[in-house]
């Protein structure tokens, strides 16, 4: 079974909605318990927003170049920005690395999409570097953050995001 699950169907109906309409924003806060299916969730609305022939459930096609590309995990519109170790942090050179990935013009129409998972595992610089980008957001830019511990989100990061 792939995200999204049984118990995201009304989010997923409202998020594709909003994002299908042109009223999606520039930076996106999936926040819950862990175990919930909320990573999944951010993959899969970063697979449907890649996707060159969506569904009409909303969902990725799995077979246009945008999904093949995203499935084989080289997709160049997409970057994943995890710890590089379990139980690490987010480090500031690995935030750093955003700016460049969106100074560059994107591949493809869909823009570019980055998902920071787990978002609450960057330290204070990484987050201040995020933040650069939060508050000056590059044309195409989609941010998707995944934290399982909203208060362990920095104001300024959470402010900036719809969640």
């Amino acid at each position: 079974m792939s995200a999204p699950y049984p118990w995201q169907s009304k989010q997923w109906a409202e998020l594709v909605g909003v994002a299908d309409g042109g009223h999606l924003g520039h930076a996106l806060l999936f926040s819950g318990r862990a175990g919930m299916g909320l990573e999944d969730f951010a993959l899969s609305f970063a697979n449907r927003m890649l996707c060159e022939a969506p569904l009409a459930a909303a969902r990725p096609c799995g077979s246009c170049r945008g999904c093949r590309l995203y499935g084989a995990g080289t997709h160049p519109d997409f970057k994943r920005l995890e710890p590089a170790e379990d139980g690490k942090a987010i480090l500031i050179d690995q935030a750093r690395e955003l700016t460049s990935f969106y100074s560059l013009k994107a591949h493809y129409e869909c823009g570019k999409i980055v998902l920071i998972s787990p978002a609450e595992a960057m330290n204070r610089a990484a987050a201040n570097a995020i933040l650069k980008i939060l508050e000056e957001p590059p044309a195409g830019a989609l941010l998707l953050l995944v934290a399982h511990r909203f208060g362990a989100i920095p104001m300024t990061i959470r402010s900036r995001c719809i969640r």
